[in-house]
């Protein structure tokens, strides 16, 4: 049995936006064929063991907020509770490496 659709997070066939950032956030860590995974997992970034589980991760992060993503503190360090929050796009922009302050 499909383990979303008793939580909620697949409505009418469609994944939720958590239940969607959760998945990508393990699929640029883990999957080596992922676009994005030398970035992540390709460079060390690990999701914790809890947040294997969407439920875990749920608990700990609530639902999405609209119009934020999935942002880490100090992007040096993995996928946890106390390096995670939502963030807007725009912080989400200015908390990348590809920025240079002057």
């Amino acid at each position: 049995m499909d383990t979303r659709i008793k939580h909620g997070h697949l409505i009418n066939g469609k994944k939720s936006s958590t239940y969607s950032g959760w998945e990508a956030m393990l699929q640029r860590c883990n999957d080596p064929n992922n676009a994005k995974y030398h970035l992540y997992g390709g460079r060390g970034i690990r999701v914790c063991r809890r947040w294997k589980k969407f439920l875990n991760f749920l608990e700990d992060m609530g639902e999405k907020p609209a119009g934020c993503t999935l942002g880490r503190l100090d992007g040096n360090k993995g996928y946890c509770k106390s390096n995670c929050k939502w963030e807007t796009y725009i912080e989400q922009n200015n908390n990348t490496s590809r920025n240079r302050y002057v």
